[in-house]
Protein backbone atom coordinates (compact mmCIF):
# COMPACT_ATOMS: atom_id res chain seq x y z
CA UNK A 1 0.00 0.00 0.00
CA UNK A 2 1.47 3.61 -0.68
CA UNK A 3 0.46 6.18 1.45
CA UNK A 4 0.08 9.77 -0.26
CA UNK A 5 0.84 12.71 1.47
CA UNK A 6 -2.10 15.12 1.27
CA UNK A 7 -1.43 18.46 2.19
CA UNK A 8 1.90 18.68 -0.44
CA UNK A 9 1.36 19.00 -3.64
CA UNK A 10 2.91 16.35 -7.03
CA UNK A 11 4.23 20.11 -8.33
CA UNK A 12 6.38 22.16 -7.50
CA UNK A 13 6.91 26.14 -6.99
CA UNK A 14 9.58 28.36 -7.88
CA UNK A 15 11.18 30.47 -4.64
CA UNK A 16 10.58 33.23 -7.00
CA UNK A 17 6.91 32.42 -8.11
CA UNK A 18 4.90 35.96 -7.25
CA UNK A 19 1.30 36.89 -6.94
CA UNK A 20 0.30 39.29 -9.63
CA UNK A 21 -2.62 41.25 -10.51
CA UNK A 22 -2.88 44.72 -12.25
CA UNK A 23 0.93 45.30 -12.31
CA UNK A 24 0.94 44.31 -8.46
CA UNK A 25 4.14 42.09 -7.35
CA UNK A 26 4.19 40.21 -3.96
CA UNK A 27 6.50 37.68 -3.46
CA UNK A 28 5.45 34.56 -1.62
CA UNK A 29 6.82 33.19 1.86
CA UNK A 30 8.82 29.97 2.00
CA UNK A 31 6.09 26.94 0.98
CA UNK A 32 6.58 23.20 1.25
CA UNK A 33 5.63 23.13 -2.70
CA UNK A 34 9.06 25.13 -2.95
CA UNK A 35 11.46 22.40 -1.53
CA UNK A 36 13.33 22.22 -4.64
CA UNK A 37 14.44 25.44 -5.17
CA UNK A 38 14.85 26.88 -1.93
CA UNK A 39 18.50 25.33 -2.16
CA UNK A 40 19.42 27.63 -4.69
CA UNK A 41 17.64 30.74 -3.22
CA UNK A 42 20.72 33.32 -2.14
CA UNK A 43 20.79 34.45 1.35
CA UNK A 44 19.87 38.78 1.29
CA UNK A 45 23.16 40.32 2.97
CA UNK A 46 21.69 42.53 5.68
CA UNK A 47 22.43 46.11 6.05
CA UNK A 48 25.90 47.15 7.66
CA UNK A 49 27.04 50.65 8.64
CA UNK A 50 30.26 52.18 10.13
CA UNK A 51 31.58 55.37 11.26
CA UNK A 52 35.59 55.87 11.97
CA UNK A 53 34.92 58.95 14.96
CA UNK A 54 37.81 60.53 15.88
CA UNK A 55 38.98 63.00 18.64
CA UNK A 56 42.68 64.26 18.91
CA UNK A 57 45.17 64.86 21.63
CA UNK A 58 44.37 61.67 23.51
CA UNK A 59 42.20 61.24 26.52
CA UNK A 60 42.43 62.09 30.22
CA UNK A 61 42.33 57.58 31.41
CA UNK A 62 41.43 58.35 34.53
CA UNK A 63 38.37 59.98 34.55
CA UNK A 64 37.55 58.05 31.03
CA UNK A 65 38.39 54.21 32.21
CA UNK A 66 35.70 52.32 34.21
CA UNK A 67 37.14 51.13 37.19
CA UNK A 68 35.97 47.37 36.41
CA UNK A 69 35.50 44.92 33.81
CA UNK A 70 31.87 43.48 32.69
CA UNK A 71 28.80 45.12 32.61
CA UNK A 72 28.59 48.88 32.71
CA UNK A 73 26.21 50.91 35.32
CA UNK A 74 25.18 54.29 34.75
CA UNK A 75 25.80 55.31 38.64
CA UNK A 76 29.34 54.37 37.93
CA UNK A 77 30.73 55.98 34.78
CA UNK A 78 33.50 57.95 34.83
CA UNK A 79 32.57 61.54 34.20
CA UNK A 80 33.98 61.51 30.77
CA UNK A 81 32.10 58.65 30.02
CA UNK A 82 28.77 60.25 31.82
CA UNK A 83 27.20 61.97 28.13
CA UNK A 84 26.64 57.96 26.90
CA UNK A 85 24.65 56.58 29.83
CA UNK A 86 21.54 57.00 28.17
CA UNK A 87 22.83 54.93 25.55
CA UNK A 88 24.40 52.58 27.44
CA UNK A 89 23.21 49.36 26.47
CA UNK A 90 24.79 50.24 22.84
CA UNK A 91 28.10 50.81 24.13
CA UNK A 92 30.89 49.12 24.62
CA UNK A 93 34.63 50.64 25.98
CA UNK A 94 37.24 48.49 25.09
CA UNK A 95 41.11 49.15 27.65
CA UNK A 96 44.03 48.00 26.52
CA UNK A 97 44.64 47.97 21.93
CA UNK A 98 47.66 49.42 21.04
CA UNK A 99 48.64 50.40 17.59
CA UNK A 100 51.92 48.92 16.67
CA UNK A 101 52.23 50.89 13.89
CA UNK A 102 52.67 54.26 15.59
CA UNK A 103 55.27 52.84 17.83
CA UNK A 104 58.16 55.52 17.73
CA UNK A 105 60.67 52.67 17.09
CA UNK A 106 63.97 54.60 14.84
CA UNK A 107 61.51 57.27 13.42
CA UNK A 108 61.61 59.31 16.93
CA UNK A 109 59.07 62.21 17.67
CA UNK A 110 55.86 62.73 15.37
CA UNK A 111 53.21 60.69 17.95
CA UNK A 112 50.36 63.07 16.78
CA UNK A 113 51.11 62.27 12.53
CA UNK A 114 51.78 59.10 13.39
CA UNK A 115 48.84 57.67 15.22
CA UNK A 116 46.73 59.80 13.26
CA UNK A 117 47.92 58.98 9.90
CA UNK A 118 47.15 55.44 11.42
CA UNK A 119 44.22 55.92 13.52
CA UNK A 120 42.41 53.11 10.82
CA UNK A 121 45.47 52.13 8.32
CA UNK A 122 47.38 50.32 11.19
CA UNK A 123 50.22 50.44 8.55
CA UNK A 124 53.60 51.58 9.19
CA UNK A 125 54.12 55.26 8.02
CA UNK A 126 57.11 56.83 5.79
CA UNK A 127 58.39 59.69 7.52
CA UNK A 128 58.62 62.58 5.22
CA UNK A 129 57.36 65.72 4.66
CA UNK A 130 57.46 65.56 0.81
CA UNK A 131 56.49 61.61 0.25
CA UNK A 132 54.04 59.88 1.86
CA UNK A 133 53.31 56.01 2.64
CA UNK A 134 50.60 54.47 4.28
CA UNK A 135 48.37 51.85 4.00
CA UNK A 136 44.44 51.18 2.45
CA UNK A 137 41.88 52.29 6.18
CA UNK A 138 39.51 50.35 7.56
CA UNK A 139 36.62 52.37 6.10
CA UNK A 140 37.94 51.88 2.16
CA UNK A 141 38.23 48.11 2.85
CA UNK A 142 34.95 48.05 4.12
CA UNK A 143 33.89 50.28 1.38
CA UNK A 144 35.87 48.08 -0.98
CA UNK A 145 33.46 45.45 0.05
CA UNK A 146 30.42 47.19 -0.11
CA UNK A 147 30.78 47.71 -3.67
CA UNK A 148 31.41 43.70 -4.41
CA UNK A 149 28.11 43.67 -3.36
CA UNK A 150 26.27 45.76 -5.55
CA UNK A 151 25.76 48.91 -3.15
CA UNK A 152 24.78 51.62 -5.23
CA UNK A 153 25.30 54.47 -2.69
CA UNK A 154 28.45 56.67 -2.27
CA UNK A 155 31.58 54.61 -1.91
CA UNK A 156 32.41 55.99 1.74
CA UNK A 157 32.43 59.26 3.10
CA UNK A 158 34.76 61.87 5.02
CA UNK A 159 34.19 64.49 7.47
CA UNK A 160 35.35 66.52 9.74
CA UNK A 161 35.28 70.22 11.95
CA UNK A 162 39.17 71.58 10.95
CA UNK A 163 40.60 72.03 7.72
CA UNK A 164 43.96 71.77 6.36
CA UNK A 165 46.15 71.19 3.43
CA UNK A 166 48.01 67.81 3.13
CA UNK A 167 51.36 68.92 2.37
CA UNK A 168 54.55 70.53 4.23
CA UNK A 169 55.46 69.54 7.42
CA UNK A 170 53.21 69.10 10.80
CA UNK A 171 54.64 67.04 13.47
CA UNK A 172 58.55 66.52 13.33
CA UNK A 173 59.48 65.79 9.61
CA UNK A 174 55.95 63.80 8.79
CA UNK A 175 53.90 64.93 5.44
CA UNK A 176 50.70 66.66 6.77
CA UNK A 177 48.80 64.32 5.21
CA UNK A 178 49.17 62.26 8.30
CA UNK A 179 47.78 64.47 10.46
CA UNK A 180 44.64 65.82 8.65
CA UNK A 181 43.52 62.44 7.27
CA UNK A 182 42.02 58.88 8.67
CA UNK A 183 40.81 57.63 5.53
CA UNK A 184 43.43 56.36 2.93
CA UNK A 185 42.10 54.50 0.02
CA UNK A 186 45.82 53.84 -1.12
CA UNK A 187 49.60 54.27 0.02
CA UNK A 188 49.33 57.70 -1.55
CA UNK A 189 46.09 58.25 -1.58
CA UNK A 190 44.68 59.67 1.61
CA UNK A 191 41.06 60.87 0.96
CA UNK A 192 40.34 64.83 1.80
CA UNK A 193 37.43 65.20 4.81
CA UNK A 194 34.60 67.65 3.51
CA UNK A 195 34.69 70.29 6.43
CA UNK A 196 31.42 72.62 4.75
CA UNK A 197 28.47 70.66 6.10
CA UNK A 198 26.17 72.27 2.90
CA UNK A 199 28.88 70.81 0.63
CA UNK A 200 28.55 67.01 2.56
CA UNK A 201 24.75 67.53 2.24
CA UNK A 202 25.17 68.29 -1.77
CA UNK A 203 27.52 65.83 -2.29
CA UNK A 204 24.48 63.54 -0.43
CA UNK A 205 21.48 64.80 -1.62
CA UNK A 206 22.43 67.06 -4.69
CA UNK A 207 19.68 67.63 -7.05
CA UNK A 208 16.85 66.67 -4.95
CA UNK A 209 13.80 68.59 -3.44
CA UNK A 210 12.56 67.52 0.41
CA UNK A 211 9.51 69.25 -0.21
CA UNK A 212 9.02 67.91 -3.54
CA UNK A 213 9.34 64.12 -2.58
CA UNK A 214 6.98 65.17 0.04
CA UNK A 215 4.44 65.61 -2.14
CA UNK A 216 4.87 62.82 -4.39
CA UNK A 217 5.30 60.75 -1.13
CA UNK A 218 1.49 62.26 -0.15
CA UNK A 219 -0.03 61.42 -3.42
CA UNK A 220 1.19 58.36 -3.38
CA UNK A 221 -0.30 57.58 -0.18
CA UNK A 222 -3.58 58.87 -0.84
CA UNK A 223 -3.86 57.01 -4.09
CA UNK A 224 -2.25 53.43 -2.81
CA UNK A 225 -4.93 50.74 -3.10
CA UNK A 226 -3.68 47.57 -0.96
CA UNK A 227 -1.42 45.16 -2.72
CA UNK A 228 -3.81 42.49 -1.72
CA UNK A 229 -6.98 44.08 -3.23
CA UNK A 230 -4.89 43.65 -6.35
CA UNK A 231 -3.45 40.30 -6.07
CA UNK A 232 -6.48 38.37 -4.62
CA UNK A 233 -7.74 36.96 -7.18
CA UNK A 234 -4.32 35.07 -7.86
CA UNK A 235 -4.24 34.48 -4.28
CA UNK A 236 -6.93 32.72 -4.29
CA UNK A 237 -6.15 30.64 -7.59
CA UNK A 238 -3.25 29.46 -5.38
CA UNK A 239 -5.00 28.53 -2.32
CA UNK A 240 -6.92 26.05 -4.06
CA UNK A 241 -4.28 24.39 -5.01
CA UNK A 242 -1.78 24.50 -2.22
CA UNK A 243 -2.17 21.74 0.75
CA UNK A 244 -3.34 22.55 4.19
CA UNK A 245 -0.13 23.31 5.48
CA UNK A 246 0.75 25.67 2.82
CA UNK A 247 -2.52 26.45 3.06
CA UNK A 248 -2.11 27.79 6.09
CA UNK A 249 1.42 29.60 5.99
CA UNK A 250 -0.40 31.81 2.69
CA UNK A 251 -2.82 32.92 5.13
CA UNK A 252 -0.91 33.57 7.47
CA UNK A 253 1.82 35.77 5.20
CA UNK A 254 -1.33 37.64 3.61
CA UNK A 255 -2.60 38.71 6.87
CA UNK A 256 0.61 39.94 8.28
CA UNK A 257 1.19 42.16 4.97
CA UNK A 258 -2.15 43.35 5.30
CA UNK A 259 -1.36 44.24 8.58
CA UNK A 260 2.06 45.81 7.76
CA UNK A 261 0.03 47.92 4.75
CA UNK A 262 -2.49 49.37 7.70
CA UNK A 263 0.95 50.85 9.47
CA UNK A 264 2.25 51.57 6.09
CA UNK A 265 -1.00 53.71 5.50
CA UNK A 266 -1.03 55.50 8.99
CA UNK A 267 0.93 58.69 9.95
CA UNK A 268 4.33 56.46 10.34
CA UNK A 269 7.14 59.00 9.61
CA UNK A 270 9.88 57.57 7.18
CA UNK A 271 13.41 57.10 8.48
CA UNK A 272 14.66 58.70 5.74
CA UNK A 273 13.70 62.28 6.23
CA UNK A 274 16.06 64.63 3.98
CA UNK A 275 17.13 67.41 5.98
CA UNK A 276 16.86 71.09 5.03
CA UNK A 277 20.10 72.29 2.96
CA UNK A 278 22.52 73.86 6.18
CA UNK A 279 23.06 77.33 5.43
CA UNK A 280 27.29 77.18 5.84
CA UNK A 281 29.45 76.79 8.39
CA UNK A 282 27.97 77.49 11.86
CA UNK A 283 30.56 80.02 13.96
CA UNK A 284 29.84 77.62 17.31
CA UNK A 285 31.87 74.82 17.56
CA UNK A 286 28.89 72.57 19.53
CA UNK A 287 26.77 73.51 16.82
CA UNK A 288 29.00 73.06 13.85
CA UNK A 289 29.86 69.43 15.18
CA UNK A 290 25.92 68.66 15.35
CA UNK A 291 25.46 70.23 12.05
CA UNK A 292 27.83 68.06 10.33
CA UNK A 293 26.78 64.74 12.13
CA UNK A 294 22.89 65.71 11.50
CA UNK A 295 24.05 65.22 7.36
CA UNK A 296 25.90 62.04 8.46
CA UNK A 297 22.93 60.74 9.82
CA UNK A 298 20.78 61.48 7.39
CA UNK A 299 23.14 59.88 4.71
CA UNK A 300 22.71 56.73 6.67
CA UNK A 301 18.86 56.99 7.20
CA UNK A 302 18.50 57.44 3.48
CA UNK A 303 20.87 54.91 2.38
CA UNK A 304 23.07 57.09 0.53
CA UNK A 305 25.84 55.78 2.77
CA UNK A 306 26.74 52.89 4.74
CA UNK A 307 30.99 54.02 5.57
CA UNK A 308 32.08 57.46 6.50
CA UNK A 309 34.35 59.00 8.57
CA UNK A 310 34.34 61.95 10.86
CA UNK A 311 37.05 63.80 12.31
CA UNK A 312 36.25 66.01 15.36
CA UNK A 313 39.87 68.19 15.09
CA UNK A 314 43.50 67.14 13.25
CA UNK A 315 45.81 65.70 14.83
CA UNK A 316 47.52 67.26 17.65
CA UNK A 317 44.59 70.18 17.18
CA UNK A 318 45.20 73.48 19.05
CA UNK A 319 41.57 74.63 19.39
CA UNK A 320 40.48 76.63 21.75
CA UNK A 321 38.06 75.10 24.02
CA UNK A 322 36.51 78.91 25.85
CA UNK A 323 33.48 78.20 24.49
CA UNK A 324 33.31 75.01 27.32
CA UNK A 325 34.42 77.58 29.90
CA UNK A 326 38.03 76.39 29.72
CA UNK A 327 40.09 78.81 28.09
CA UNK A 328 43.05 76.92 26.55
CA UNK A 329 44.30 75.36 23.37
CA UNK A 330 43.87 71.21 23.80
CA UNK A 331 47.09 70.35 22.65
CA UNK A 332 48.58 73.03 25.09
CA UNK A 333 46.36 71.31 28.28
CA UNK A 334 47.06 67.86 27.30
CA UNK A 335 51.07 68.01 27.89
CA UNK A 336 49.84 68.64 31.66
CA UNK A 337 52.60 67.04 33.10
CA UNK A 338 50.98 65.78 36.18
CA UNK A 339 49.09 69.30 36.99
CA UNK A 340 45.74 68.76 38.66
CA UNK A 341 44.35 72.03 37.02
CA UNK A 342 45.08 70.70 33.53
CA UNK A 343 44.05 68.23 33.97
CA UNK A 344 40.18 69.49 35.05
CA UNK A 345 40.75 71.21 31.61
CA UNK A 346 41.10 68.04 29.74
CA UNK A 347 38.67 66.32 31.88
CA UNK A 348 35.93 68.88 30.67
CA UNK A 349 36.95 69.04 27.03
CA UNK A 350 37.27 65.21 26.63
CA UNK A 351 33.82 65.20 28.61
CA UNK A 352 32.53 67.17 25.50
CA UNK A 353 34.01 64.89 23.21
CA UNK A 354 31.73 62.08 24.41
CA UNK A 355 28.49 64.53 24.39
CA UNK A 356 29.16 64.79 20.25
CA UNK A 357 29.38 60.79 20.41
CA UNK A 358 26.51 60.60 22.47
CA UNK A 359 24.82 62.70 20.05
CA UNK A 360 25.55 60.97 16.89
CA UNK A 361 24.33 57.87 18.88
CA UNK A 362 21.20 59.37 19.32
CA UNK A 363 20.31 59.90 15.81
CA UNK A 364 21.37 56.58 14.83
CA UNK A 365 19.43 55.28 17.57
CA UNK A 366 16.06 56.90 16.25
CA UNK A 367 16.92 55.56 12.38
CA UNK A 368 14.30 52.86 12.16
CA UNK A 369 15.34 49.59 10.73
CA UNK A 370 12.57 47.36 10.79
CA UNK A 371 11.85 44.75 12.82
CA UNK A 372 11.62 46.35 16.29
CA UNK A 373 15.33 47.29 14.84
CA UNK A 374 17.30 50.98 14.87
CA UNK A 375 20.67 51.54 13.41
CA UNK A 376 21.96 51.02 16.58
CA UNK A 377 21.47 47.18 16.09
CA UNK A 378 23.33 47.43 12.86
CA UNK A 379 26.18 49.90 13.26
CA UNK A 380 29.28 49.85 14.56
CA UNK A 381 31.25 53.56 15.31
CA UNK A 382 34.98 53.36 16.78
CA UNK A 383 35.62 56.08 18.52
CA UNK A 384 38.83 57.31 19.59
CA UNK A 385 42.37 58.90 19.53
CA UNK A 386 46.00 58.64 18.25
CA UNK A 387 47.60 58.52 21.77
CA UNK A 388 46.41 57.17 25.04
CA UNK A 389 47.60 60.57 26.95
CA UNK A 390 48.89 63.99 26.11
CA UNK A 391 51.73 63.80 27.99
CA UNK A 392 53.28 60.40 27.62
CA UNK A 393 52.29 59.95 23.94
CA UNK A 394 52.10 56.57 24.44
CA UNK A 395 50.16 54.45 21.64
CA UNK A 396 49.47 51.09 24.12
CA UNK A 397 46.48 50.82 26.17
CA UNK A 398 44.24 53.51 23.79
CA UNK A 399 41.23 55.05 24.33
CA UNK A 400 38.59 53.32 22.60
CA UNK A 401 34.59 53.43 22.74
CA UNK A 402 32.45 51.14 20.33
CA UNK A 403 28.45 52.26 19.96
CA UNK A 404 26.25 50.08 18.47
CA UNK A 405 26.05 45.90 17.75
CA UNK A 406 26.83 45.37 14.27
CA UNK A 407 24.18 42.66 14.08
CA UNK A 408 25.58 41.19 17.41
CA UNK A 409 29.52 41.97 16.91
CA UNK A 410 29.24 44.17 20.27
CA UNK A 411 26.84 42.79 22.54
CA UNK A 412 27.25 46.19 24.40
CA UNK A 413 26.94 47.33 27.97
CA UNK A 414 30.21 46.51 29.22
CA UNK A 415 33.86 47.38 29.54
CA UNK A 416 36.18 44.59 27.83
CA UNK A 417 39.88 44.71 28.77
CA UNK A 418 42.34 43.47 26.07
CA UNK A 419 45.95 44.14 26.85
CA UNK A 420 48.04 44.02 24.45
CA UNK A 421 45.78 43.29 21.94
CA UNK A 422 46.64 44.92 18.37
CA UNK A 423 43.86 47.86 17.63
CA UNK A 424 43.63 45.65 14.18
CA UNK A 425 41.89 43.06 16.14
CA UNK A 426 38.88 45.16 16.68
CA UNK A 427 38.95 45.99 12.68
CA UNK A 428 38.91 42.94 11.98
CA UNK A 429 35.87 42.28 13.90
CA UNK A 430 34.44 45.26 12.07
CA UNK A 431 34.81 43.61 8.49
CA UNK A 432 33.72 40.25 9.68
CA UNK A 433 30.22 42.08 10.70
CA UNK A 434 30.14 43.39 7.24
CA UNK A 435 30.57 39.63 6.05
CA UNK A 436 34.08 40.96 4.58
CA UNK A 437 37.80 38.98 4.78
CA UNK A 438 39.08 39.53 8.42
CA UNK A 439 42.55 39.85 7.56
CA UNK A 440 44.28 43.61 8.25
CA UNK A 441 47.62 44.89 8.58
CA UNK A 442 48.89 43.41 11.65
CA UNK A 443 45.68 41.73 13.21
CA UNK A 444 46.11 38.07 14.76
CA UNK A 445 42.52 37.68 14.56
CA UNK A 446 38.84 38.76 15.34
CA UNK A 447 38.44 40.55 18.78
CA UNK A 448 35.92 39.46 21.24
CA UNK A 449 33.39 42.35 22.22
CA UNK A 450 31.71 39.87 24.90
Amino acid sequence: MFMIRTDRPSWALSRRTFLRGAGALLALPVLDAMAPSIARAQQQTPIRRFLGFYVPNGMHMAAFTPATEGLLEASSLPSILQPLAPHLAHVTVVSGLENRAAFAGDDGAGDHARGTGTFLTAARLLKSDTTIRNGLSLDQALATHLRSQGFGGLSSLETGCEGGGSTGNCDSGYSCAYSVNIAWSGPQSPLPKETNPRAVFDRLFAGSDPAESAALSEKRRRRKQSVLDVVKGDAARLQAKLGRRDQQKLDEYLTGIREVERQVQSDAVSACVQPARPTGTPTDPTEYVRAMLDVVAAGYACDRIRVATFMLGNGGSGRNYSFIGQNTAHHEASHHQGDVAKHAQLAAIDRWEMEQLAYVTGRLGAIDEGNGQTALDTSLVVCGSEIEDGNSHSHANLPVVVVGHGGGAAPGGRHVRRTGAPIANLFSTVLQSFGAPTAFADSSGVLSLA
